[in-house]
């Protein structure tokens, strides 16, 4: 499992070459309502017996945009965080990652059709807080939950919408 995020001019290309190579495209969802440019995440899965087949068909995705190729992500520690207190309001160290991040894995084991998901396949709770100067700050992330726990997130979300901010469920 995975995201490819594209504009959306770029969506449809994407698309093309999800369903092309027999990935499945689980869900298209924007993360925020004022992305310019529009972005939108597409939730990609495969599974196969040839893993170099796989990785052809996630450089078809992306070849479908502008994404540029994978640079060395920046450690060093973010200026303007009191990371100590961070890390104690989160009773978790975090990582200097361009940003602050952390990730928790869930307690459960994780399968799809049968087969365990490890947490390194996306179903973590994982954000990062960054500085954005002048004393504040910005977090942005995915929270991954049970459907039992997901049953008041949309009134969450509507909050959230309405301070200018997004908030997406794909069930």
């Amino acid at each position: 499992m995975g995201d490819v995020v594209a504009t959306e001019a770029e969506l449809q290309r994407v698309t093309d070459a999800v369903q092309a190579h027999g990935l499945e495209q689980c869900a298209i969802h924007k993360h925020l309502l004022t992305h310019r440019p529009t972005l939108w995440w597409t939730h990609v899965r495969g599974v196969s017996t040839d893993p170099a087949a796989l990785a052809s068909a996630m450089r078809a995705c992306l070849d479908a945009t502008a994404t540029p190729a994978p640079q060395a992500p920046d450690r060093t520690p973010p200026a303007g965080l009191d990371t100590a207190a961070i890390d104690a309001a989160l009773n978790a160290k975090g990582v200097s990652e361009d940003g602050y991040r952390f990730s928790f894995a869930r307690k459960e084991t994780i399968s799809d059709d049968n087969c365990v998901v490890p947490p390194a396949m996306g179903v973590t709770t994982s954000f990062t807080i960054r500085s954005l100067g002048n004393g504040h700050a910005a977090v942005s992330g995915d929270f991954v939950m049970t459907q039992a726990r997901s049953r008041g997130s949309s009134r969450l979300c509507g909050t959230a919408a309405s301070a200018s901010s997004s908030c997406t469920i794909t069930l």
